[in-house]
């Protein structure tokens, strides 16, 4: 079995495997949302710049909406969107169009577009949800760093940029 995890923080980022069970999967995904709150689901694209990761978790455990953040190695991912879950899970809430500061950064946090929600971009959090027949609505904020731009703001996503 190839599945690979890679630990950064109280999360973990998860890059899979085609021989990757799903019980394996999903067993991982569940136990970090029960040990701290929130996974993270990293998409290797061909490159960093058309890659991305997310959070599961934030919706069933904090009723906040989930992150998302593109074009960032796996490393960087898990900092940013870690810093934010954090902030989340002691109450502060960010909202869309709110510039964001944490340990010393800036994000610009935006509504994804609908449309990523329908193409399956955060195809994880659907199966993750509907394996424990949860029925969560998509609530996807999109953590922009400073001095870069959106990736989930229009139709195209990450992987249509090359």
């Amino acid at each position: 079995m190839s599945h690979l995890q890679i630990m950064i923080g109280p999360c973990a980022i998860y890059a899979r495997a085609p021989a990757t069970t799903v019980s394996v999967l999903l067993f991982g995904i569940y136990g970090r949302i029960h040990n701290f709150g929130w996974a993270i689901e990293y998409v290797q694209g061909r490159d960093v710049s058309d890659s991305w990761g997310y959070t599961i978790g934030l919706t069933g455990g904090f009723g906040h909406t989930e992150l998302a953040l593109a074009g960032m190695d796996a490393r960087t991912t898990a900092v940013f969107l870690n810093s934010i879950g954090r902030a989340i899970s002691h109450g502060d809430l960010p909202v869309p169009g709110q510039l964001f500061r944490r340990n010393g950064n800036e994000y610009l946090l935006m509504e994804v577009h609908p449309s990523h929600y329908e193409r399956g971009t955060f195809g994880m959090w659907d199966f993750y949800y509907d394996h424990l027949g949860v029925v969560k609505e998509h609530r996807v904020l999109e953590v922009v760093p400073e001095g870069r731009s959106t990736a989930f703001g229009a139709e195209r996503a990450p992987e249509d940029q090359g």
